[in-house]
């Protein structure tokens, strides 16, 4: 108790294939969404808010196509980051994460150029407004990965589509749901 108000603990959970997440962030994306198969998403919420989350398409048994979209500055934790490029690298198994960028998406270059994505190539007159930037990552490129994370709570929601079952991911801390 603090000053006589009962603590509650905060509920923070990254989903995995959150059917509503999925929709909501294919919206945000300006993505079409296709819930039979297609998309995989990874979201993360905070209280049932929903703070952001990554949403992967294109998979080809090589490589796999990731956009990111928030709703709150401070959504992506270290723990989201794990997840976000365990999916691809450690779940599908992809050697490479492929991000499309429009060039005059000045944050989002930088976000992903902080993330530690490298651009790759720009294409001329395929987005409007100037070039697209094709940033990618390799895992041995991923410093992502090398966090352990703990108090990890992970809610699976369906399969994604791109594989067979995918398992929870648990670590220390983390609560089965």
């Amino acid at each position: 108790m603090i000053n006589g108000h009962k603590r509650v603990p905060r509920q923070d959970v990254i989903h995995v294939n959150h059917p509503v997440h999925c929709q909501l962030l294919a919206d945000v994306l300006g993505k079409p969404f296709d819930d039979a198969g297609g998309y995989a998403c990874i979201s993360r919420t905070l209280n049932d808010d929903l703070l952001g989350g990554a949403l992967y398409n294109h998979f080809n048994g090589v490589s796999v196509e990731i956009h990111v979209a928030s709703s709150h500055p401070r959504w992506l934790t270290r723990n989201a980051l794990y997840i976000a490029f365990w999916y691809p690298f450690d779940q599908l198994g992809v050697t490479k994460l492929v991000g499309v960028v429009p060039s005059a998406n000045k944050v989002a270059l930088k976000f992903d150029l902080d993330l530690g994505f490298k651009e790759e190539a720009r294409l001329q007159d395929v987005v409007p407004g100037g070039e697209a930037v094709i940033l990618s990552m390799r895992r041995e490129q991923c410093r992502w990965l090398a966090h352990k994370p703990t108090g990890l709570h992970v809610v699976q929601h369906r399969e994604g589509p791109h594989h067979g079952q995918l398992n929870e991911q648990r670590t220390a801390g983390t609560r089965p749901h």
